[in-house]
């Protein structure tokens, strides 16, 4: 009986300490399987939010979050070494995860994202576990695929490619001290990292050398947890082909697009005497390609036929600054701020065509679903799984990656020919709920089980 079946939920973070597209996806899901009669919880390793004093190593402590029962574990970042929060056998964490697994007795463990903690702990203890794994970081320690000149990276993780990379990114603003960083011999860092980590409060210098042992620990976590025995359910073909790529057997990979709940599809009103209004909906930073929507709307011809929406949260304020201050166009770019669940059906109904010019290699994208359910066509980048979700010309339009000619076309085109826009809103087929999806999840938590059940005997 579902009754009976109790499902342990994992985050790195969770609500209301973050709120991102990973959480939002927990949360969803454990919600949809407590309705449908399931014993649901969530346990979580919260970063950055030590408040614990000095004495204690760890705190686990137990709060609900909209009916979710959740189990918070804090670690004391003096307690650890810096190697230390990438080792594959974290021995603190470890602790917590397993006295949470053993007091709550899970029938299965659900990770989100690669944890190679939590698989450990696992199958130490003879849990069946599955994974949902959508993010580009499961193959990235960098976590973007984005090279520092904004180039997308094609190849698998190895310490050639990525050392150099993740040392571009450490020093963006000091790219020769990054390209010396990362031609560091590996024999050197290899042994000076293990022979610094276990110091605290290290000088920038020393701290810079280490810099490459640390990627190269947070690798080997990755590694570990790729070739784990754990089936790892997928929302894209994008995410599929990157774990392929990493050596991951296909026969492990479960290939289920992510369902969203339902929104209000609101028809569009009459474009023909008024500014086509664009939005851009999510995290306001560099990798989100908010640059590239700006300098495109420059290039526009008559910009008094067109104003920008942006709702959600500025990450980096620095970078939006230098956006706004460097900008020359005349169209009106007016901030909304962050938009809650509960205001997402006003802000699509507010704008005529989304627009996500990622340059992120991106794992899925719910704001594109959401967008489509809303009856709003999207404009989207070809960038990891964004063009699996729009038909090009029928319920969108697909532009090249970190384009801006191409990204000034598309929006050109839509304020040109209004009409086509509300041909694409007629053209948008209903989007998966999520409680469809629910329903494929539930078929493989099954599948798991009785396999698991099969190797015990």
């Amino acid at each position: 009986m579902k009754s009976q079946r109790r499902i342990l939920f994992t985050s790195i973070n969770f609500y209301p300490y973050a709120s991102g597209g990973g959480q939002k996806y927990v949360l969803m899901l454990a919600k949809v399987m407590q309705h449908r009669g399931y014993d649901v919880a969530v346990v979580s390793l919260i970063k950055n939010q030590w408040q614990g004093g000095t004495e204690r190593r760890e705190v686990v402590h137990q709060y609900e979050y909209e009916e979710i029962p959740v189990h918070a574990i804090h670690i004391n970042p003096s307690a650890i070494t810096q190697g230390q929060k990438y080792a594959v056998n974290h021995p603190l964490l470890q602790e917590c995860i397993r006295k949470v697994i053993n007091q709550y007795s899970p029938d299965i463990i659900h990770v989100n994202g690669l944890d190679s903690v939590t698989y450990t702990v696992a199958a130490e203890l003879q849990i069946p576990t599955v994974a949902t794994i959508h993010h580009s970081g499961a193959a990235c320690p960098a976590g973007d695929l984005i090279y520092h000149d904004g180039s997308e990276c094609s190849y698998a993780m190895h310490h050639s490619v990525c050392i150099p990379c993740c040392s571009y990114h450490r020093v963006p603003k000091l790219t020769f001290i990054g390209f010396m960083i990362g031609k560091i011999p590996r024999w050197f860092y290899q042994w000076y990292g293990k022979k610094v980590d276990p110091i605290k409060k290290l000088p920038f210098v020393f701290r810079i050398l280490h810099y490459p042992w640390l990627v190269e620990e947070e690798m080997k976590q990755l590694r570990f947890a790729l070739d784990s025995s754990v089936p790892f359910i997928v929302p894209s073909q994008a995410i599929r082909q990157l774990l392929i790529r990493n050596s991951v057997s296909e026969n492990k990979i479960r290939l289920i697009p992510h369902g969203i709940d339902p929104l209000k599809r609101t028809p569009l009103s009459s474009l023909a005497h008024r500014p086509i209004k664009f939005g851009f909906v999510g995290s306001i930073e560099y990798i989100k390609g908010v640059h590239l929507l700006v300098s495109a709307l420059e290039q526009l011809r008559n910009q008094d036929r067109c104003e920008l929406h942006l709702y959600g949260n500025v990450t980096n304020n620095q970078y939006f600054d230098t956006i706004i201050k460097k900008y020359r166009g005349s169209v009106p770019i007016i901030r909304h701020g962050f938009v809650s669940v509960n205001q997402l059906n006003d802000a699509y109904a507010n704008i005529d065509v989304l627009v996500v010019p990622s340059l992120a290699y991106e794992a899925f994208g719910f704001i594109v679903v959401e967008a489509l359910a809303a009856g709003r066509p999207v404009i989207v980048s070809r960038s990891g799984a964004l063009p699996e979700l729009v038909i090009d010309k029928k319920s969108g339009i697909i532009v090249e990656r970190n384009s801006v000619p191409a990204l000034t076309e598309a929006l050109q085109s839509c304020i040109d020919h209004p009409e086509r826009i509300e041909e694409m809103a007629k053209n948008i087929s209903p989007v998966k709920t999520m409680d469809e999806y629910a329903d494929e999840i539930e078929q493989q938590y099954e599948l798991v089980i009785r396999e698991s059940f099969k190797n015990k005997v």
